[in-house]
């Protein structure tokens, strides 16, 4: 048998041996352009996964292995209807993201360079309040912040004046019936329901993204002893600076919610409560922010209460344009999900609530999916539509 060795990117590669039980894989493109995608690798359909793949055209893709027998690579580069083949190749693993932690917080950094760069912070137990001032009623954990350009700008906030209930990403319902009482989660100085930080199950840097699973609960303190009314999971992964002909650092989130008692949750209509996101505070007033969202509109009075598949919210840091497109999965609940939009403060919510009454079953869990992409420079509107569809419009994978 012939053994052929390639240079790549300096390092030597070797094909793994006929005897190997990883196959050969076509990756197709479909009629999405694809730049830095997320390609998901299932063990069941390809057989033991390599450490790393190469492609036909010579990329070499790392591998990150997930529980339940699924891998990952980021494919660098396919034209729309186009295809490539993988082949794997026996090659050492580069960390690509780290996950450190830093007392309460998980710290997710950019690996492979003498000066690693910052990429977000999940704040796990509650951290400390900014001013003794603030009401304790308003310290949790279970959010991130701060998020990160890759241009090192922060373009989240934590606490804002005002506003000290907002934390750069977080999740909460506002409007809502358990048990016959009326608990505010959102809103914790009302001190009537709180989120609260329970768990972190696992958290790794890796080859391909930076992970963490972590727990929350909404606890009902309208009753004594206080009642867990839902359980939450938060699955994250962090992707390294990339994203094609824009650079940005990415992140996915997917949060899923299970009712604590055999009581439902019962959400109104209302018209904020479930993803929110608080800017920079350099973006509050009302001609500070700027609004795109995949339907075109830039006017915030009239993105609120629109439905959007995608929206990009921004403004100047240090003179700078940057701010963060958050993607809505096409799988959500009432996708096109509808969005608030502050008059005059730079927050964000997708807003499913708006478009009527619902309920959380015992035994249905809520899932609730989106991408997050954050960006130096001002939005794109076909770049931000092609993030959209790589990420509801997977990569076919086929084995050969």
């Amino acid at each position: 048998m012939k053994v052929f060795l390639v240079l790549v990117g300096g390092l030597l590669v070797m094909p793994l041996s006929a005897t190997a039980k990883a196959k050969t894989i076509r990756l197709e493109a479909g009629a999405v352009e694809r730049r830095d995608s997320l390609v998901e690798l299932d063990e069941k359909v390809v057989g033991a996964l390599p450490a790393v793949y190469q492609t036909s055209g010579g990329d070499v893709l790392q591998v990150q292995r997930s529980a339940g027998g699924v891998g990952h690579v980021v494919l660098p580069e396919l034209a729309a209807g186009e295809s490539v083949m993988l082949e794997p190749v026996d090659m050492k693993l580069a960390e690509m993201v780290a996950a450190e932690r830093e007392g309460s917080r998980i710290v997710f950094r950019k690996s492979g360079s003498v000066d690693p760069r910052e990429l977000l912070i999940y704040q796990a137990e509650a951290g400390d309040l900014p001013s003794p001032e603030i009401d304790e009623l308003y310290r949790r954990g279970g959010y991130l912040h701060p998020l990160v350009t890759p241009g090192g700008k922060v373009v989240s906030a934590d606490c804002p004046p005002g506003h000290v209930h907002h934390h750069g990403v977080w999740f909460a319902w506002t409007s809502t019936e358990f048990q016959g009482r009326k608990p505010d989660f959102w809103n914790m100085g009302t001190g009537s329901a709180r989120v609260e930080f329970v768990s972190l199950d696992r958290f790794s840097g890796g080859t391909v993204f930076g992970e963490l699973v972590g727990r929350h609960r909404y606890v009902d303190l309208g009753v004594k002893p206080p009642v867990t009314a839902l359980n939450e999971q938060w699955r994250l992964r962090v992707l390294p600076p990339g994203g094609g002909e824009v650079e940005v650092n990415r992140f996915d989130l997917v949060v899923r919610q299970e009712c604590a008692t055999e009581d439902v949750l019962k959400l109104p209509t209302y018209h904020y409560g479930g993803l929110g996101y608080r800017g920079n505070q350099a973006w509050n007033g009302a001609e500070n922010l700027t609004i795109l969202t995949s339907e075109g509109l830039t006017d915030r009075v009239k993105a609120n209460t629109s439905r959007a598949r995608w929206c990009y919210v921004g403004g100047k840091v240090d003179g700078k344009a940057c701010g963060v497109v958050i993607l809505c999965h096409s799988k959500n609940f009432r996708f096109p999900q509808p969005i608030r939009v502050h008059p005059e403060e730079p927050f964000f919510c997708f807003a499913p609530s708006q478009l009527g009454e619902w309920t959380i079953e015992p035994g249905k869990e809520y899932v609730s999916s989106y991408r997050f992409l954050v960006m130096d420079g001002e939005p794109d509107r076909e770049v931000i539509e092609r993030h959209w569809r790589d990420y509801v419009e997977p990569v076919k994978m086929v084995v050969e």
